[in-house]
């Protein structure tokens, strides 16, 4: 098996695994949900710094055009996930950032003046599991809480990234193996740190429920 097949058997795996896990979640549950999406703003923030970071180390000129044609597209996603939470009554401002929130773009910032594929490998993991699972979340938020109004960030990414990931997989087919071996790297971290973003959510809004 070539190492571009192994990535695209490992991804499937990883996304496999990831939905299973997603699935136990109460995407029912207001606050839950409420809490989810706060976190989807303040990593999405990170975003186009992340990839703006990313283009300053790239040497390969596929990826750079990549990144640049992917940064004009992602401004103010973030806001998406503010305007739910406002549908909810609520205030980003209201809700805290969590540690694991945290570690998503930390861990890209660190890893990218060495491994400057962090963000991309990334980008593989959460677009293709938003591509996949985005619409299931948001079909069980709508089911669970009556509302319509109150998954545009989801319904959104559901549809956008689904052209993503086919200009994923035409850039990696261009891909050196170096190249390649460093993006699948981040991809498992990429899945590994927004699973456990979820899990966090889940406990603090248990917590909460329970202070309450």
């Amino acid at each position: 098996m070539s190492l571009i097949d192994n990535l695209k058997a490992e991804l499937r795996n990883q996304l496999d695994e990831a939905k299973q896990k997603l699935d136990q979640y109460p995407w029912e549950d207001t606050a839950f949900y409420k809490l989810f999406c706060a976190q989807t703003y303040y990593y999405v923030c990170h975003t186009v710094p992340l990839m703006k970071n990313a283009a300053k180390y790239v040497k390969d000129e596929v990826i750079t055009e990549a990144l640049e044609h992917h940064i004009k597209e992602e401004k103010g996603h973030e806001n998406m996930a503010k305007r739910d939470i406002t549908k909810m009554g609520d205030s980003v401002e209201n809700l805290p950032e969590l540690n694991k929130t945290k570690s998503i773009y930390n861990t890209i910032y660190t890893a990218t003046p060495n491994e400057p594929l962090a963000v991309v490998g990334y980008g593989l993991a959460l677009e293709n599991l938003a591509c996949e699972y985005a619409s299931v979340i948001s079909d069980r938020v709508k089911k669970g809480t009556g509302r319509n109004d109150i998954t545009f960030f989801l319904d959104c990414h559901a549809e956008i990234d689904k052209t993503h990931t086919q200009e994923s997989d035409v850039m990696l087919n261009q891909l050196s193996e170096e190249s390649l071996t460093e993006l699948k790297k981040y991809m498992y971290i990429g899945f590994e740190n927004y699973l456990n973003m979820v899990e966090e959510v889940y406990q603090q809004s248990n917590l909460q429920k329970a202070i309450a």
